[in-house]
């Protein structure tokens, strides 16, 4: 009768199915320009002239289902398919607008994650048109549930004083996709002597310009309310500030002239609120947060080539809000 017992256990782990864990992440960005001034000088003639007002509209939409293949922590295989994966940039106010929606190349794609013994992943994709590259630099793990409270000494249930997360663990939110945000390729020359002015808060990745933040995010437990949907509750309030050095991509100069003086800071606070919502018994996790992001960017470049000089001066500021959603459940 043991034996039997033992092969009927034996027979329901195997039959077991694996557990699907579905995450969602969107988010909308609009940034507008303040105020954007321009002098510039060449061979001798002086022009100031205010530049246009610029507009930056920024959207994701990211929806992931992990199917896990065991219980480890962290798995030791489990495979994750992008539902849907789509990004969509606005520039708007220049002469020459941009807008474009791309979806990445994994929209629909099946990605498998295979644990090493040295504790890193493996990443590979049965369709051979996404590369290698970009499958190396997906994210392994996306869960939610590093925002929860730390379970009580007593190990009980989550503890109910406030906790703080560092700007690291929150970036995880802001770039779901990969584990270092990636920078656009340089700009094509400009003609000998002229003058590409490119600010970097235009043209870089927010990921980018958030990319060496420092700050924190304050997770406070609070008491359920009547309009909560699930049973534990939390309010988030975050702070993080940044300086960017954008001097290397401010100036697309031409056969191989090099500007003589290119200085840019940037300049980035973003602050905000937010709810974190749980229930430990069916691992459902919500979490929502919203907040204002500015942007101030201080410019100075300065060529010499074919006699002729240029140099201009700016002053960018941006404002907007940049609002984050992200949920986690377990598949049936």
């Amino acid at each position: 009768m043991t034996a039997l017992l033992l092969l009927l256990g034996c027979l329901a782990a195997a039959t077991q199915e694996p557990r699907v864990v579905e995450r969602s992440f969107t988010s909308e960005l609009e940034l507008a320009t303040d105020s954007f001034e321009i002098t510039a000088s060449e061979e001798g003639r002086s022009e100031e002239q205010q530049g246009p007002r610029l507009e930056r509209e920024e959207a994701y939409e990211i929806e992931i289902a992990d199917t896990l293949f065991d219980d480890q922590q962290p798995p030791a295989k489990f495979t994750r398919f992008y539902r849907t994966v789509m990004n969509s940039l606005r520039l708007s106010g220049s002469k020459s607008p941009l807008e474009k929606t791309v979806s990445a190349g994994l929209e629909g794609q099946r990605v498998t994650f295979e644990r090493e013994e040295n504790g890193r992943y493996v990443r590979s994709c049965e369709d051979d048109a996404v590369r290698q590259v970009q499958l190396n630099r997906l994210r392994a793990d996306l869960s939610l549930a590093r925002f929860l409270p730390p379970a009580d000494p007593e190990g009980e249930r989550e503890a109910e004083t406030s906790f703080a997360l560092s700007f690291g663990e929150f970036a995880r939110i802001l770039a779901p996709l990969e584990e270092r945000p990636r920078r656009p390729h340089k700009k094509s020359a400009a003609s000998v002597g002229g003058l590409n002015v490119a600010p970097a808060a235009l043209t870089e990745p927010i990921a980018a310009l958030l990319a060496g933040a420092e700050g924190e995010l304050t997770v406070t437990p609070r008491a359920r309310a009547e309009d909560d949907e699930l049973p534990r509750n939390a309010d988030l309030a975050f702070r993080f500030d940044a300086t960017f050095d954008g001097s290397a991509g401010l100036l697309a100069a031409g056969a191989g002239e090099a500007p003589q003086e290119a200085q840019d800071e940037v300049q980035l606070v973003y602050e905000g609120s937010g709810t974190l919502a749980w229930d430990p018994e069916s691992g459902r996790i919500e979490l929502q947060c919203q907040g204002e992001l500015r942007v101030s960017e201080h410019f100075t470049v300065r060529v010499e080539a074919g006699g002729k000089t240029g140099e201009a001066r700016g002053r960018l500021a941006l404002t907007g809000t940049l609002a984050l959603e992200a949920r986690e459940e377990r598949g049936e």
